[in-house]
């Protein structure tokens, strides 16, 4: 990502930074699971995050039981227009039979933030466009300081998507995710994934640059 940052000071000498800048992404033919990084500013509506992009691209969301599909024509635009707000995670079906490129332009969320995660799939990225493991509730056990704080419960599982494959990882309550590390997949910016839980939840990040 490259950032630029603004600050500004109101009377009470409380001093506030908007880091805003580009995320790219590059999503290969086919089928990519991608999130939004940043918050454009103006609702995160679809055709505002990907004005233009290959023809016969297609974008689905999840809604927890089904898909909804917003398909892209070539000089017409998307037929129908999402908000993808940040954290959100969707599917990219690129038309293109070559790698493309997607710049997501915005600002950073900082901040206390919530990304709701219901029972069963939710398919959802990091608020932040920063790359960490998952991690794991600071209840349940010690995370670093290059994890996210993930409500984990005993029996989720997550499903990242690469290369036209799923790789998964379960977690275990009080031990771990059953990966080499314990703390779960990477999750890179821009990306997103599937988590599969008994019971819903909310993953609650506090993220500030530094």
């Amino acid at each position: 990502m490259a950032a630029g940052a603004a600050a500004s000071m109101a009377q009470s000498n409380v001093y506030s930074l908007n880091v805003v800048g580009y995320v790219n992404v590059t999503v290969k033919p086919g089928f990519n699971i991608i999130a939004n990084p940043l918050d454009n500013g103006s609702g995160n509506l679809l055709q505002d995050l990907i004005a233009t992009t290959a023809d016969s691209s297609t974008v689905y969301t999840f809604g927890g039981s089904s898909y909804a599909s917003a398909n892209y024509i070539d000089g017409v635009g998307w037929d129908s227009n999402p908000v993808l707000a940040p954290g959100t995670g969707f599917w990219f079906q690129n038309g293109s039979t070559a790698n493309t490129n997607i710049t997501f332009v915005g600002t950073v969320v900082q901040g206390t933030t919530t990304n709701s995660l219901r029972a069963g799939f939710t398919l959802v990225g990091s608020v932040a466009p920063v790359a960490k493991q998952l991690g794991y509730s600071i209840a349940d056990g010690d995370n670093t300081t290059t994890t996210w704080h993930f409500p984990a419960a005993d029996s989720d599982t997550v499903y990242t998507y690469a290369n036209g494959a799923y790789a998964s990882a379960n977690y275990i309550g009080g031990v771990g995710w059953d990966d080499a590390t314990g703390y779960g997949p990477t999750i890179a910016v821009a990306q997103g994934f599937f988590i599969q839980k008994a019971a819903p939840a909310q993953w609650v990040e506090t993220f500030v640059v530094q």
